[in-house]
């Protein structure tokens, strides 16, 4: 509205002779049109209108117009960044420079101007109120760009072999120094050599002063990029993920060490623990407590020894230690529902059970133990955290750490003697007193519970209350664990299968869980976080919202390095049980009594893959499943929704707007394994609910049988949609979904960086794993065909891990939990793949020889290679491709 009303005004006004109020909207409307003309791809008319805009203004405008004069600065700055137009210092010195100078000058001054109208005008040309924010999130930016350019530079083809050819010369100017040594001063071959000695110095002063220049540039880049980014975090009230996600990824991958090391990156390196050390004092925590699996995995690394001192710090850690762990304690402290359980999981480190569990405590890294039990020491010892934080931490620590022991032991339980015939026997309820005979029970917990007040209660596992800036988690804000149910349901089979219980909230409400036990959790907790994340950016697109775009996500929360409680999502069954469920009673059955029954056409498939049948055979064997078999999935519609014609149409789109959107995020992050047991549907929303993530980042790619689609789009998918089948809402979601991860690839990568970061995340699959997968699919497809049910109940509810836990096998967990630096090395190695992967997949690079696709272009591939018959025919079996 302020902008409006100087619309009519010439744009040649006088801007110096209008007065502050004009001179304001005057300047704001000017910048408006530079804005436009770069938006509008006229890029040189923008910066020229901005430079002459600065040029008549600067030192003349009144002291509170300083403020735009900055952001004008700092947006020519931006522009000539996008544009590579000018050269890092020049940028930083006749722009970034003196832009951040500015508004931190006049920054007291612009509190008072960015009230009212002066916001209005400050939001209406896309800045926020404090540019003080801005423009500290933009210098660290731009100083982040130039430290990442730099490393990627040093680490080229072309820098390494210049690296060694002068170790090269190095070695031949010793060589030299040393024959004219030997020589006398007044022979003819000492003065060649001294001439040639004196070339390979002046060449070597050379390479020594870029080398040491390089060396400066990146850890000043560094130093100054997570400065800034304090700075920024500081002044924001917002949650500011991007930003806090660059500083732990730079703070991880540069750890300061003790001692007094010259070297510039050491020296970088501490400047940066320091810089991390004001954060951790004056951040507000909640920022960072949506990267609390990646944080926590780095405590205690290397088997640093660890105090209770100081909630944890660690007197004798390193730096890099010591104020990570001041960061963990404070979390805990202010946000214990959410942190808590994180650290109680490195502490179990060593409850592991199951096949492999023997050689996995030999391996597990004991100084993540240490150090994890030790900051619980300093909780539960009453110290109390800063603002906000729970008064009765101390008992909350206990009380949080009693039950997660009670979760692991029943976890543990053994429950082979309720099998009967190679699965679960149809007992009902089974009695958790009976099942447990060693470890904590629930009732135990209960107990100590009804003496504590109400504040000290943990909370619901499963239902973790939302994140508060304030860190006020009182009585009415915080669903708590009030009682559990006496007995428990078996999902499957097993030594260590998976428990349903009931646990009931303060609430009033029945919370259903599933617990379980010989299987390694994390990583589809790691993936619920990243789809938290993407969630967060759909609801700041919108496009997306109007979509109404989202990845239905539930809880996990790890425990121990195999056990896990899981939301258990309720009104859900697998794709699987309604397409093909026991006793012919499947969608195909009952609609196509005459077609092959989906059993058949596994066993022709598998038949196939069994005496190793050529890729021709195998295209001819699908094609003929695919002739004898209709799609059947639109019945799900007719059967739940056909009353009400409304709510059909919606419960459509919804269903083809979640499965574009889940197709499209897991092609970019590279998530397999997607067979009809490991996809839910919802039965009142319509939309899928996607389970088990143990193939992520283009690991499928790698199985015996490699995945050779994106994503699951077959023909009982496709049926689901309607008559306009791919073409119509589903490509128009796709090609939102896409633009949304393209339009925030950086915040995006960022996240994913962190990964990288995270010893307990494993980016390869171990052969066994491999080989297991493909076999487990199998077993899953004909357990379901032929009245396994993937673990159903009775009340259409669902495992989240499709009713299977298999134990990881020892090398996983050797390699997960293992402290071997060359392991490492690989690992890291494998995790810059990923996420180079994933950076193509972002910049419409489809394949190796291709040019870079628009985004209608990269969708229109992609769903054409998921329904390609020729890919489809080369899965494994297991997969289902005919369903």
């Amino acid at each position: 509205a302020a902008l409006e009303s100087v619309r009519d005004l010439l744009p040649a006004a006088d801007l110096v002779a209008a007065g502050e109020g004009g001179q304001h909207l005057l300047f704001a409307w000017h910048r408006e049109q530079a804005e436009l003309d770069w938006s509008a791809g006229l890029r040189d008319a923008g910066v020229h209108k901005l430079e002459h805009l600065l040029g008549r203004v600067e030192g003349r405008v009144a002291p509170a117009l300083r403020t735009q004069e900055g952001l004008a600065r700092l947006r020519i700055g931006e522009w000539h960044a996008e544009g590579r137009s000018l050269g890092a210092e020049a940028l930083v010195v006749q722009y970034f420079q003196p832009a951040y100078e500015n508004l931190t000058q006049v920054d007291e001054a612009q509190k008072a101007l960015s009230a009212g109208a002066d916001r209005e005008v400050l939001a209406a040309i896309g800045m926020d109120a404090d540019p003080l924010e801005h423009s500290s999130f933009a210098l660290a930016d731009y100083y982040a760009r130039l430290h990442d350019s730099l490393v990627a530079r040093r680490e080229a083809a072309e820098w390494q072999d210049r690296v060694r050819v002068n170790e090269g010369r190095r070695a031949e100017y010793r060589r030299t120094e040393e024959l004219l040594a030997a020589l006398s001063s007044d022979e003819e071959a000492w003065k060649t050599y001294k001439r040639h000695a004196l070339r390979l110095e002046r060449e070597l002063e050379l390479d020594r002063v870029e080398f040491e220049a390089a060396d400066a540039h990146v850890a000043n880049n560094l130093v100054e990029a997570v400065r800034l980014y304090g700075v920024g975090l500081r002044r924001s009230a917002g949650r500011d993920m991007r930003a806090v996600a660059r500083v732990v990824s730079l703070w991880f991958a540069h750890p300061a060490q003790a001692g007094s090391d010259p070297d510039p990156a050491a020296a970088a390196a501490a400047q940066v623990n320091s810089e991390v050390v004001e954060m951790v004092d004056a951040v507000p925590s909640f920022k960072f407590v949506p990267l609390v699996y990646q944080i926590f995995s780095r405590l205690g690394g290397g088997g640093e020894e660890a105090t209770p001192d100081d909630l944890g710090a660690g007197g004798g850690a390193s730096p890099f230690q010591q104020t990570l762990g001041r960061l963990v304690s404070r979390m805990c402290a202010e946000h214990p529902h959410h942190c808590l359980p994180q650290l109680l999981a490195l502490r179990n480190g060593g409850e592991i059970f199951g096949e492999g569990g023997d050689q996995a405590r030999m391996n597990m890294d004991e100084g993540k133990v240490r150090r994890a039990d030790a900051i619980l020491t300093g909780l539960a010892g009453g110290a109390q955290g800063r603002r906000g934080c729970e008064r009765n931490l101390a008992q909350l620590v206990k009380l949080t750490s009693r039950l997660a022991n009670a979760y692991i032991a029943l976890a543990a339980a053994d429950t082979s003697r309720y099998h009967q015939r190679g699965r679960a026997r149809t007992l009902g309820d089974i009695d958790i007193k009976k099942m447990v005979e060693r470890g904590t029970n629930f009732g135990d917990v209960l107990r100590a519970a009804r003496k504590a007040p109400r504040e000290a209660l943990p909370a619901m596992f499963t239902a973790a209350p939302p994140l508060r800036p304030d860190a006020r988690y009182g009585a009415d804000a915080v669903v708590r664990v009030r009682d559990f149910a006496t007995t428990v349901r078996l999902t499957d089979t097993g030594v260590n299968c998976p428990k349903v219980l009931v646990c009931y909230g303060d609430d009033g409400r029945a919370y259903k869980q599933l617990v379980k036990g010989a299987d390694d959790t994390r990583q589809d907790a790691v993936m619920q976080q990243v789809f938290t994340t993407v969630n967060e950016l759909f609801q700041g697109d919108a496009g997306a919202r109007a979509r109404r775009l989202r990845i239905v996500t539930y809880r996990i929360v790890p425990l121990s390095p195999n056990t896990g409680v899981l939301e258990w999502v309720e009104g859900t069954e697998p794709l699987g049980n309604f397409l093909m469920d026991r006793s012919g009673r499947g969608a195909h059955s009952r609609y196509y009594p005459d077609d092959w029954s989906p059993e058949k056409g596994r066993k022709l498939m598998t038949a196939a893959y069994k005496r190793k049948a050529s890729p021709q055979e195998r295209l001819k064997v699908y094609r003929e499943c695919c002739a004898h078999m209709h799609p059947a999935f639109r019945f799900f519609f007719l059967e739940r929704f056909s009353a009400v014609p409304e709510q059909l149409v919606e419960r459509r789109a919804a269903y083809t707007h979640s499965v574009a959107c889940s197709s499209i995020v897991g092609h970019v992050l590279g998530i397999g394994d997607r067979h009809s047991n490991n996809i839910l549907l919802h039965h009142s929303t319509a939309e899928v609910v996607h389970i088990d993530f143990g193939i992520t980042f283009e690991q499928g790619k790698i199985l015996a049988f490699p995945e050779t689609v994106p994503f699951r789009l077959t023909r009982d998918i496709v049926d689901g949609m309607g008559v306009t089948a791919t073409r119509g809402a589903f490509s128009a979601a796709c090609a939102d979904t896409l633009r949304v991860l393209r339009e925030n690839r950086r915040l995006l990568l960022t996240v994913l960086e962190v990964l990288m970061h995270d010893p307990l995340h494993s980016w390869m699959l171990s052969p066994v794993q491999a080989r297991n997968k493909q076999r487990d699919d199998v077993d899953a497809a004909a357990a379901t065909q032929q009245g396994g049910g993937g673990g159903r109940n009775s009340s259409g509810g669902r495992s989240s891990s499709g009713g299977r836990s298999p134990s990881p096998s020892p090398s996983t967990l050797t390699q997960t939990l293992g402290n071997d630096g060359a392991e490492r090395a690989s690992t890291v190695d494998a995790a810059r793949r990923a996420l180079y992967r994933i950076q193509q997949k972002l910049a419409g690079y489809e394949d190796a020889i291709g040019d870079a696709l628009s985004v209608e272009g990269q969708v229109q591939k992609l769903i054409a290679d998921a329904r390609d018959d020729v890919r489809l025919a080369q899965l494994f079996p297991g997969w289902g491709a005919h369903l």
